[in-house]
């Protein structure tokens, strides 16, 4: 197994390359924590800063075609924004919408080379934000594991519950694989649970939640950070209308 491992990755010429010709070979590598010490020998590409200036500006808009071919290089977009020339110096392209080298088509594509969101973000950082500014992440990442920021995944073989408390004022919506005793047991006094809801299939509980932060996300809560973890899930109303009592 790792022996192909090793005679893929001997065809490719740098992690790009050996990631889209061999997508299986790669998450098996990764899988088993291999990816890394088999890949050190590839270098990463030094690329030659363009300092730009007004007449290479110019120039460069003058080699191209199309306001897409003027934002393959950022660094120029950005130099004439922070100059103050870029209406100027793009005026003679059409304005016409820029079209987006991502469709829903292509980032399905891409995302489907990822075991994880994390490996998504890390190795096509591009794409990834493209995507989560379109809302296309849960459309397109079907295909992979959920790990959140502490490293903890739905479990499959043990009752997941899905809670909406009241805590320090605010609401809260969460699940764990513990009780919510456990959960919030430092806390326990200030807390008051509101509701909850309990499944055997955890990827249920996760999907429910995803959505509910995303529906109502004009009513989180940007304050001081209250709680140890999960301040992202925090509301200032009570979004499910359950809190009766």
């Amino acid at each position: 197994m790792e022996e192909q491992i090793k005679y893929d990755i001997s065809k490719c010429i740098s992690k790009k390359d050996f990631q889209e010709k061999f997508g299986k070979s790669y998450r098996l590598s990764m899988k088993l924590g291999i990816y890394k010490d088999l890949t050190k020998h590839f270098k990463r590409p030094k690329n030659k800063r363009i300092i730009w200036d007004i007449k290479k500006l110019i120039k460069f808009r003058n080699d191209c075609n199309t306001l897409d071919d003027f934002y393959k290089e950022l660094g120029a977009v950005n130099r004439s924004k922070i100059l103050g020339i870029y209406k100027k110096i793009t005026e003679r392209f059409d304005r016409k919408k820029r079209s987006s080298k991502y469709n829903i088509k292509t980032l399905r594509k891409i995302a489907s080379k990822y075991n994880t969101r994390t490996e998504f973000f890390k190795f096509d950082k591009g794409a990834y934000v493209f995507a989560s500014k379109n809302d296309l992440l849960s459309r397109i990442c079907n295909n992979m594991e959920y790990v959140n920021k502490n490293g903890n995944k739905p479990r499959i073989d043990r009752i997941i519950t899905l809670y909406y408390i009241k805590i320090y004022g605010l609401y809260k919506i969460g699940w764990t694989s513990t009780s919510i005793e456990i959960r919030f047991g430092t806390v326990s006094r200030d807390m008051k649970i509101v509701a909850y809801w309990q499944w055997e299939d955890g990827m249920i509980p996760y999907k429910i939640e995803k959505d509910i932060l995303l529906k109502f996300k004009e009513f989180k809560y940007n304050g001081p950070k209250i709680l140890k973890n999960g301040n992202t899930e925090l509301f200032i109303k009570d979004i499910l209308n359950l809190d009766h009592i």
